[in-house]
């Protein structure tokens, strides 16, 4: 989108258009009505130049929430899954800054999928510690948070050698959690 301008696929060529203003009636100034992923219809006026005449339903979005009385900017719309990427070490590891963005993810409806870059440069104490948060979560039914697969089944064999709970329920919960991702 740029202004009243955007770029439409149509499956074959980028071809530009216009909004049509009975679209842009209920934004406010500054919002947009169309984010990137958007279905749209289209027709062609007398002059040939393409105008957006409606927005089909959005199946799944990324949206970024204002403060108190704004309405959320959607970034991405009809997307699957969002990759979160993060460096395990330089910079450093922001679990909340993950957190923030897989739950922004699936109110939206997408499956958040979290990318580890630089994960040899972590100690392998650092690697551990994740694992044991994981596994509390785990043995405890709650989401075990945004940690890579691979620390989900060490997190099941911590729970299971520390006896955090009944092994059905570890056992459980683990493949819950599989079954979400």
């Amino acid at each position: 989108m740029f202004g009243p301008s955007a770029l439409v696929w149509d499956g074959v060529t980028i071809l530009p258009a216009a909004l049509d203003p009975k679209l842009k009636k209920g934004t406010r100034r500054g919002q947009s009505v169309l984010a990137v992923g958007d279905e749209v219809e289209t027709e062609r006026g007398q002059d040939g130049a393409l105008s957006i005449t409606a927005v089909a339903e959005r199946r799944t979005y990324l949206a970024r929430f204002g403060g108190e009385g704004q309405e959320a900017q959607v970034i991405a719309a009809n997307v699957e899954r969002a990759v979160i990427i993060s460096s395990a070490d330089e910079p450093p590891f922001r679990p909340a800054v993950v957190d923030r963005w897989a739950l922004l993810a699936r109110r939206g409806g997408l499956i958040p999928f979290l990318v580890l870059n630089k994960i040899d440069l972590v100690p392998l104490e650092a690697a551990e510690q994740m694992i044991e948060e994981a596994a509390g979560r785990l043995a405890a039914g709650v989401d075990p948070g945004v940690v890579p697969e691979r620390f989900l089944i060490g997190a099941a064999r911590f729970a299971f050698d520390r006896k955090l709970a009944r092994p059905g329920t570890i056992a459980e919960n683990f493949y819950k959690e599989l079954a979400r991702r």
